[in-house]
């Protein structure tokens, strides 16, 4: 079971992923491209993590460069998440603009995770 800088990052990727997935059952959002940004993001990188973090902690590994892969596409994902979830919130009334916000929030804190990530694991 090894844990270096590079689980702890997954693992911090993974919680919030899995946070904003949560707070995504609370807010949703009423554009279908934000909508499926927004799973795509939150729900298939919390199953991706969670293979990779796995992998990291048995020493079962992928390979540099599909995690590479994995990690320019999460900032990609996890910042037009957040925008849209951001954008639609932003001036929203209802009950739920609390959540909204604090998922959009964490989303781009997410991608900046992601992209230290892509920078470590590109420079390694």
């Amino acid at each position: 079971m090894a844990v270096n800088r590079l689980t702890l990052i997954k693992a911090i990727e993974l919680a919030l992923a899995v946070i904003c997935l949560f707070l995504h059952t609370k807010s949703h959002i009423g554009n279908s491209t934000a909508e499926l940004v927004s799973v795509a993001a939150f729900a298939g990188f919390t199953i991706i993590l969670a293979g990779l973090f796995i992998g990291k902690l048995v020493d079962s590994a992928v390979g540099s460069k599909i995690d590479l892969y994995y990690s320019i596409v999460g900032v990609v994902l996890f910042v037009a998440a957040g925008y849209y979830n951001i954008d639609y919130f932003k001036d929203d009334r209802l009950d739920s603009k609390n959540y909204g916000l604090i998922k959009g929030s964490l989303a781009i804190i997410n991608a900046v995770v992601f992209l230290i990530d892509a920078l470590l694991g590109w420079r390694a």
